[in-house]
């Protein structure tokens, strides 16, 4: 800090003036550890830096079975216990795939991309799930030649079946770049194919599922402030809640918009998104794990729904519906039709002649109510039902009366004979006369019958044993749908012919049973029908006419006509080498287990044109995959949600007891919350070269660089599991140009003293900053299993390490002994023989012994030619000080050079040295005489402050370490004892 002036320079009064103080060293953080690796997650060749094991998790995840990394970097933490920190470096190939998912939105009929969900980093750690369908080239007995491109083991882990092989799977054990899948030893894939029953069946399925604990998964809900604008996600890693983004916001311009939101989480280790939405922001553009404008049926337990959203991308703005026929084993796929003959639609008139209808009358009868004292036995019966009074109904106090019970007795009986074939009325309850109607219109209803059965008196008037006046009028029939003219009727007449033309059509278009066969329209009087779909099977539609007194109807014919079939081809995205013709109108089923099926059915009165294409993008729900999940069969009432049990690729079951039809109808918007994977990870390791890791220790750009100007003095490098040497090497010339220490591994199959040294010295080398403890592998207890597994040791010895200098404040107590244990260890592989310590300990070598039933760290050398750091707390603790020092004098760079500034420096080191002193790192009389630091004018001249140096030399008295207690014995002579 420069001096500063607080006052006048030049006025009367009073000025201060603060002087340069000393400046401060900072101590440094103990047990900083760096690991380079392979990683099931984190961005590779970046510094990845973890205090806890937990934020490890996040950040690089847990065990693999490709790299000793992972547990290393556990060991750490768990034999640690809190004491320093990890920075880690992933290594790949550099083919690394991110997984994703893509959510669509909640529009209807046609949804959109909305969201793109990634990784944050790429590997199967996010998800692998991939699947695909093909035809092999070629079969071994243990391999397959698929046909396809892929990534080095891609498929690694998949399951094959064909169709050949019914009820078999296998197993992919690799597969190369070309395609070829290679199987266990002992399976015999061409001679089990050429013995089937079908050896010329070629059709294969490579499926490659997400594991429990290796997917990333999100579930999106409704915000919870503003559920029906905004939304809310929630992140799993391994089935377990990670992060929940709630209240998020679909608009850019929003203050919680979902990307930066999302994105710029500090704490978010697991997903980035990207936001696909084009054009205008609106509710139903937000996101939904699965959504449907209307379901297909639905039960009280059982909801279906359609699995394909398809765009009609005809010029003409033709449209068309699609009938669904799915495969047993349908797979996501995009399947576009492309129209390659257009037809012609069938056709036929309906022309009104006069605007004179003759209406359509329904059949009556009456029953009149003339005596209220009934006998036991009493009743009438109306086509065949009776109505027994006393029994059905119950007489009132007036025959008015009774006459109200007998027609609610009518009106509300089940029993099919009268239920919605006839109408009970009484004037509204002013007579006692019940008058008996006919639903339907015409003579048909007139052979319905009235009886009555009476005791003592009469008590009833019938007019007469049938109703009668039934009339059909004018009515004409459009494939089977009646259509009656008449004020009050199906067609109302109107003021003119034209106007009664209008209503037909209209009438025709509402008619339910006819919108997915015919479409009319109407030019002054002539009602056109047209077949929706264009081809021949609409000739078969028929037209019928039934007049009055009077001929009101031309038809063009007693059928529809003129029907082309109109054909498309059939491409699959999926599944290239299927092809086949769809003929619209006709079902065309699926061409395997996996394909989509279909009938294309047309909407609307346009035809399609030659070339005019439908895609078809074809999304089942993944089977099974929504267990545990909810189903909201109303998707307006967000109150109400149904546990998922069980799901087909067009199926939903909710659990017993529920019943989804008290709050929805079918037809109703559906939608479905439960966690999604990611899926199509790779990992990116099949390729790996030693220049992988190599890289990672560069001394210009390796990650590692970052480490410097935030003061973690010394830093202790390894490649855990990896004894390449030339990795090795790399590793230990970086760790010397950086002053910091490179921990090697000797590799396992080596069991001998002199083999140990020789790998050592002969394929590796001294170093000035490096150490290695032999044996560097050790079996350890299966954390994953039963038995025992061969584990790189660097992790736990370098977790201890770590403990030790924390308990210390420091480097200076050496960290081995039989305090430093290593409880993970159950036997070494060189067995239960002790080591020669006598020819390892003086070549830099140290070792794991057994020491009163614990595996020890039994040794404090470097592997060094230094001879004045032969011992490693020693190089450890200058190493650390000289790291300190590197970063913490910045403070003194372009201050004056004079002696307040020499003075400033030495007080600083003073300062430094004086606590080290303290708690026993140096040694001497005092801390001045542990830690000399000559700052004066004999080590800076005139001739060097002129050249802008200051020079500071400091001599350290570092502690030693007991190596071997010595003690001397003899036997006391007689003098001795007399003494």
């Amino acid at each position: 800090m420069a001096t500063k002036r607080f006052g006048p320079t030049q006025d009367a009064g009073v000025a201060v003036i603060e002087k340069e103080a000393a400046g401060t060293i900072e101590p440094a953080s103990l047990g900083v550890t760096g690991h380079v690796g392979n990683y099931e997650k984190g961005v590779p060749g970046t510094l990845i830096q973890a205090l806890t094991q937990e934020e490890m998790t996040a950040k690089v995840g847990g065990r693999i079975p490709e790299s000793d990394a992972p547990a290393a970097g556990q060991d750490f933490f768990s034999l640690g216990r809190g004491a320093g920190f990890m920075n880690f470096v992933r290594v790949t190939d550099g083919s690394e795939v991110k997984a994703t998912l893509e959510l669509l939105s909640r529009e209807g009929p046609v949804r959109s991309p909305v969201i793109r969900v990634d990784g944050k980093s790429g590997g199967r750690w996010a998800g692998r799930l991939q699947e695909f369908v093909d035809e092999y080239v070629a079969v071994t007995e243990t391999t397959l030649d698929s046909g396809r491109a892929m990534l080095a083991d891609e498929f690694k882990d998949a399951l094959v079946t064909l169709d050949a092989l019914p009820g078999k799977s296998f197993k992919v054990l690799s597969n190369d770049s070309a395609g070829i899948l290679t199987f266990a030893a002992d399976v015999t894939l061409a001679t089990d194919i050429s013995n089937s029953a079908t050896p010329a069946d070629l059709l294969y399925n490579v499926l490659l599922v997400n594991l429990d604990t290796q997917v990333a998964e999100v579930l999106v809900e409704d915000g919870t402030d503003n559920p029906t604008t905004e939304f809310k996600l929630s992140v799993f890693e391994d089935g377990v809640l990670v992060r929940l983004f709630d209240n998020l916001s679909m608009d850019p311009n929003a203050a919680n918009y979902f990307v930066p939101s999302i994105n710029d989480d500090g704490s978010n280790e697991y997903i980035e998104v990207t936001d696909l939405n084009q054009g205008e922001v609106t509710a139903a553009k937000r996101p939904a794990n699965f959504f449907r404008s209307e379901s297909r049926t639905l039960t009280a337990l059982t909801l279906t729904t359609d699995i394909a959203d398809h765009v009609d991308n005809s010029v003409p703005g033709a449209k068309s519906s699609i009938i669904e026929a799915l495969g047993a084993r349908i797979i996501r796929d995009t399947v576009t039709l492309t129209n390659t003959a257009a037809g012609a639609k069938s056709a036929g008139t309906v022309l009104i002649n006069t605007n004179a209808f003759d209406p359509a009358l329904q059949s009556l009868g009456t029953i009149e109510i003339i005596n209220n004292a009934f006998d036991a036995g009493d009743l009438v019966t109306i086509n065949g039902v009776d109505f027994e009074e006393g029994v059905d109904w119950s007489a009132g106090a007036s025959l008015i009366l009774s006459a109200d019970a007998l027609v609610a007795a009518i009106n509300n009986s089940l029993d099919p004979l009268i239920n919605g074939i006839v109408t009970a009325d009484n004037a509204g309850g002013t007579s006692p006369i019940v008058t008996i109607t006919a639903v339907a219109f015409g003579t048909s209803g007139d052979a319905i019958t009235l009886a009555e059965t009476d005791g003592a008196t009469d008590n009833f008037t019938l007019s007469g044993a049938n109703l009668a006046g039934g009339f059909a009028g004018d009515n004409v029939l459009v494939n089977g749908e009646q259509f009656f003219f008449g004020a009050g009727l199906d067609v109302e007449p109107g003021a003119s012919v034209t106007e009664a033309a209008l209503n037909f059509a209209n009438a025709i278009n509402a008619r339910a049973g006819l919108q997915s066969l015919v479409f009319a329209a109407n030019v002054a009087g002539l009602v056109t029908i047209t077949a929706i779909t264009a081809g021949v099977a609409g000739d078969a539609f028929t037209l019928t006419e039934d007049d009055g007194a009077s001929d009101n109807f031309t038809l063009s014919g007693g059928t529809l006509t003129g029907g082309v079939a109109q054909t498309w081809s059939y491409s699959s995205s999926a599944m290239p080498f299927l092809s086949g013709i769809v003929t619209s109108g006709v079902a065309f089923a699926a061409l395997n287990d996996f394909a989509f099926g279909l009938t294309v059915q047309g909407v609307g009165v346009l035809n399609f044109a030659l070339a005019d294409t439908i895609v078809i993008e074809v999304r089942p729900l993944p089977v099974n995959g929504l267990i545990g999940g909810g189903v909201f069969p109303d998707a307006a009432d967000s109150d109400v949600v149904f546990e998922i049990i069980s799901n087909t690729a067009n199926s939903i079951s909710v659990r017993t007891g529920s019943d989804m039809t008290l709050l929805a109808s079918a037809g109703d918007p559906y939608i479905v919350t439960a966690p999604v994977g990611l899926a199509g990870g790779y990992d990116g390791l099949a390729s790996l070269i030693d220049q992988n890791f190599i890289d990672a220790y560069n001394a210009s750009n390796s990650p590692f660089n970052e480490l410097f100007g935030i003061n973690v003095g010394l830093v202790k490098l390894a490649t855990p599991g990896v004894t390449t040497p030339a990795i090795q090497k790399a590793g230990s010339e970086y760790a010397n140009g950086r002053n910091y220490e490179y921990r090697h591994e000797i590799p396992e199959n080596i069991t001998t003293e002199v083999a140990a040294f020789n790998f050592m010295n002969d394929q590796i080398g001294k170093s000035d900053m490096s150490t290695v403890v032999w044996p560097s592998f050790a079996f350890i207890t299966n954390p994953d299993g039963a038995g025992l597994v061969s584990r790189a040791l660097v992790g736990q010895i370098q977790g201890r390490e770590a403990l030790v200098a924390k308990d210390n404040d420091g480097y200076h107590k050496a960290a081995a002994g039989v305090d430093v244990t290593l409880p993970g260890i159950v036997r070494l592989p060189t067995g239960d023989r002790e080591l020669n310590g006598e020819f390892l300990n003086p070549r830099g070598i140290n070792r794991i012994v057994k020491k009163d039933g614990n595996f020890v760290i039994w040794g404090d050398r470097m592997f060094t030619n230094d001879t004045s750091f032969k011992f490693k707390h020693t190089r450890e603790t200058m190493s650390h000080f000289e790291n300190i020092f590197r970063e913490n004098f910045d403070f003194i760079v372009f201050a004056l050079n004079n002696d307040n500034a020499q003075e400033r420096l030495k007080t600083t080191f003073d300062a430094f040295f004086l606590p080290e002193f303290a708690k026993g790192s140096i040694v001497g009389e005092d801390a001045q005489d542990a830690a000399r630091v000559k700052i004066d004018s004999e080590n800076n001249t005139p001739a060097t402050q002129a050249d802008g140096d200051l020079f500071a030399e400091v001599d350290v008295a570092i502690v030693e370490t007991v190596e071997r207690l010595i003690i001397t014995v003899s036997k006391q002579g007689i003098f001795d004892r007399a003494a």
